[in-house]
C-alpha cells in the first residue's frame, strides 16, 4: 500500500523535510503510473528510469528515496514490469538500474533492501535479461552492476549455489566477451565477479571455481590490457584476481598458477605504475600480488 500524505508528513521532520517530502511525492506519483499502466512498455520504462534517477545519489537523499520506493511497493512493480516486458531492452535496462540502486546505499537499511531484492527473485530476471539482450551494452552494464550490488556486503545473499544456479557467472563472463571495448561493461563485470567470489567457506570455493570454469580469467586479462587508462577498471580487475587466487580449497594453487601463466602479474604491476595516485588501485594490486604469489606448490617460485 502507498503511504498516505499524513504518514509522509509524520515521517519527515527537521530542516530537510521539504526536499524529502518532495522526493516522496515524486516516488508515489511514479509508482501510481506503473500501477495504472502495467501493459505499457513505454510507461514502465519511463517510470523505472525515473525511480533509477531518483535513487542514484549515494547519499542520504538517494538512500531515503530508495527506502521510500521499497516501502511504497515499487519493488514488486519493477519485477512485474520485467516479467511483462521481457523483449523490451528499455524496460529491462531501466528496471535493472532501479534494482541496482535499491541494492546499494550507505544507510542502515541497505542490507535489508538488498535482501528484499534477492527475495523478490530479481537475480534470475536479471540473468534472463542479459541472455535476451546480449548485444545491448547498456543492459549488460546495468545487469553486472546490479549483480555486484546484490552480491555485496555482510547481509547479501552471496550463496554460491544461488549465483551459479541461475547462470549469473556465465552471463557476466559472456558480457565481457561480447563487449570487450566497453570499459563500463568490463568494470561492472569485474566488480560483479569480485563480489560473487567474496563468500566464505565452501560457497566461496565453489564460486571461484565456477568463475574460472566460465572462462573469466582470459576476459579479465584482456580487459586490463585494453583499458589500462581506466583506474576504476584496473582496481576491480585486481580485486577479482586477488579473490580467485585466495580460498582454502585444494584447487587454490592451480588458480594462482593459472593467473600467473595468463600474465596477470605484469599487468597488475602495470596498473600500479599507470595509476600511482590512486590508493584503491594500489591496495587492490598489492592484494592480488600477495595472493597470486602465495602458496606451497612446486610452481610458487616460478610465479
Amino acid at each position: 500500500r502507498c503511504s498516505t500524505k499524513t504518514e509522509i508528513d509524520r515521517a519527515e521532520s527537521g530542516r530537510e523535510a521539504g526536499p524529502r517530502r518532495r522526493g516522496m511525492a515524486l516516488v508515489l506519483e511514479t509508482i501510481a503510473a506503473m500501477q495504472a499502466y502495467p501493459a505499457s512498455a513505454g510507461v514502465q520504462a519511463s517510470a523505472c528510469n525515473a525511480l533509477c534517477n531518483m535513487t542514484t545519489a549515494s547519499d542520504a537523499h538517494g538512500d531515503a528515496r530508495a527506502q521510500a520506493a521499497v516501502d511504497a511497493g515499487a519493488l514488486p512493480l519493477i519485477i512485474a514490469a520485467m516479467r511483462t516486458h521481457p523483449d523490451s531492452a528499455s524496460v529491462q535496462e531501466r528496471a535493472i538500474g532501479a534494482l541496482r540502486n535499491f541494492s546499494g546505499g550507505i544507510d542502515a537499511q541497505h542490507g535489508a533492501r538488498r535482501q528484499a531484492v534477492a527475495d523478490a527473485a530479481a537475480v534470475p530476471l536479471i540473468v534472463a535479461a542479459m541472455h535476451k539482450h546480449l548485444a545491448i551494452a547498456a543492459v549488460q552494464e546495468e545487469a553486472c552492476a546490479a549483480l555486484a550490488h546484490i552480491a555485496h556486503g555482510e547481509f547479501s545473499p552471496r550463496d554460491a549455489l544461488g549465483a551459479m544456479a541461475v547462470g549469473a557467472i556465465t552471463r557476466i563472463v559472456k558480457a565481457m566477451q561480447v563487449h570487450p571495448g566497453n570499459s563500463a561493461v568490463q568494470e561492472a563485470a569485474c566488480g560483479a565477479l569480485w563480489n560473487i567470489t567474496l563468500g566464505v567457506g565452501a560457497s566461496r570455493n565453489a564460486c571461484m571455481q565456477a568463475t574460472m570454469s566460465a572462462g573469466a580469467l582470459p576476459r579479465i586479462i584482456t580487459a586490463m590490457r585494453a583499458h589500462s587508462d581506466s583506474a576504476e577498471l584496473q582496481e576491480k580487475a585486481c580485486d577479482v584476481l586477488g579473490s580467485i587466487a585466495a580460498g582454502a580449497d585444494a584447487l587454490r594453487d592451480r588458480r594462482r598458477q593459472a593467473a600467473a601463466a595468463a600474465g596477470a602479474l605484469p599487468l597488475v604491476i602495470a596498473a600500479m605504475r599507470a595509476h600511482p595516485g590512486k590508493a584503491a588501485v594500489q591496495e587492490a594490486a598489492c592484494a592480488a600480488l600477495g595472493n597470486i604469489t602465495a602458496g606451497a606448490d612446486a610452481q610458487r617460485e616460478a610465479r
